[in-house]
């Protein structure tokens, strides 16, 4: 049962991880398995056989929900976006506490002045225009990019609150990153983009190692700092998701439907946070 339910974790994960102005790291935080991921990840020698099930486990969930899904949730986002992003805004916002718990007791002024900045600079991101598009080319220049878009990837996916699909957008990325993605579940077409594959997977194996280190050690020499930064990086992209939802119009349905789902996301996340507190 617990491994159903670390699986199904792994998919809402993967999920956020396809949504823009979602971070999948953060949606791992809010369930309370991001530190334990990263030192499944860190120490996975020390301890092959159980961080191999945990990250098997996790790691399953979120890969099906990224293969399967893409392509629904392009749908459901041309459709629903504000239904969808509500109930990510709960889970965000519902996480957000146990974030703050973290730092207690250290609310001093350098610290708050770099959760303003961080918070400020970040939320400033839904000022820029993402309607760029950068058309991949064939040699060294689209291995280069596909490579750099690894490693941008695995950034995003490690450092909580930095949504890898809004800056693939700012980037004119997305759209590459999103149909690499969906035709993973078609083996012909894996076979047929190997070319585009194989740079990516490097670029995310390299990037994953540096930043993996880096939050590591982040955490184990300036813990109190990194969750201002995280909580900071949380909370603008609440305000990210928020400024971007509202700049359309939607039906009374719609945003009753969507402020339920809020509430759900955000129990669900409290209820998360109060299971791994105990």
């Amino acid at each position: 049962m617990e491994n159903l339910i670390l699986f199904l974790k792994g998919v809402i994960i993967g999920i956020g991880k396809i949504i823009p102005g979602l971070s999948g790291s953060m949606i791992m935080m809010v369930m309370g398995l991001y530190e334990k991921t990263i030192d499944s990840l860190y120490h996975f020698f020390d301890n092959i056989k159980g961080n191999a099930k945990f990250l098997i486990t996790i790691g399953s969930g979120i890969l099906l929900a990224i293969v399967l899904m893409s392509k629904l949730i392009k749908i459901l986002l041309l459709n629903y976006y504000f239904i969808i992003i509500c109930f990510f805004v709960g889970l965000i916002l519902g996480g957000i506490p146990s974030i703050f718990n973290e730092v207690k007791g250290n609310y001093n002024k350098k610290n708050i002045m770099l959760f303003t900045f961080l918070l400020l600079l970040v939320t400033s991101l839904s000022f820029i225009d993402t309607n760029n598009q950068i058309i991949l080319g064939n040699g060294l220049k689209g291995f280069v990019l596909l490579f750099t878009i690894g490693i941008i990837e695995a950034a995003t996916m490690i450092i909580p609150g930095i949504s890898g699909t809004a800056i693939m957008m700012i980037l004119g990325l997305y759209n590459i990153l999103l149909d690499l993605f969906s035709n993973l579940g078609n083996l012909n077409l894996i076979i047929n983009n190997l070319k585009l594959i194989i740079p990516f997977i490097v670029g995310l194996i390299i990037g994953g190692i540096v930043f993996i280190s880096l939050i590591k050690y982040l955490l184990t020499n300036h813990k109190v700092k990194t969750y201002f930064v995280i909580a900071a990086l949380a909370l603008s992209s609440v305000f990210l998701m928020i400024i971007q939802t509202f700049k359309s119009n939607y039906s009374t349905i719609d945003v009753i439907i969507g402020i339920f789902l809020l509430f759900i996301g955000f129990t669900s996340s409290r209820s998360f946070d109060k299971r791994f507190s105990k």
